[in-house]
């Protein structure tokens, strides 16, 4: 019996000198750790240019627009909030969910071609009893000639 409790007093022995290290040693590697908080001192740039390799399909607020660098001047092709969108695989049309309505926007030529109206299955009231396409999960196929 004797040994028994001694095989126990010793294993509570051994898990509270176990916690022990392992409490010294996160204290040791957090204490021990050098952070320097990063900072921008005095960033002011006139002129920040950025330049991608490809033009590219952004929006500005409610605008599309398509160029090679972030710029408000570039030509507006779309207006309207842009709720959901997928590029081309070829990159040179994007089919925009916008204003209610399923378009198609090529940037060469800039040209807006409605394709449907369309509705969300997560609006409040829900479109039950109603024939309508779904503004998300619309896809292009491989060669970008049919959405």
């Amino acid at each position: 019996m004797t040994e028994l409790i001694m095989r126990r007093t010793f294993k509570i022995l051994l898990e509270i000198v176990g916690l022990a290290a392992l409490v010294l040693v996160a204290a040791w590697a957090y204490l021990g750790a050098d952070y320097t908080q990063s900072k921008i001192v005095d960033f002011h740039p006139t002129n920040f240019q950025a330049k991608a390799d490809t033009p590219l399909f952004y929006s500005i607020g409610d605008e599309l627009k398509h160029s090679d660098e972030l710029q408000h001047q570039a030509p507006t092709l779309l207006k309207g909030q842009i709720k959901n969108f997928l590029v081309s695989p070829d990159g040179s049309m994007i089919a925009v969910v916008a204003n209610g309505r399923l378009s198609i926007v090529t940037a060469e030529n800039p040209t807006v071609r409605e394709v449907t109206p369309v509705d969300s299955i997560y609006r409040e009231p829900k479109p039950m009893g109603q024939g309508f396409y779904r503004d998300d999960d619309f896809q292009w196929s491989q060669d970008s000639k049919t959405l």
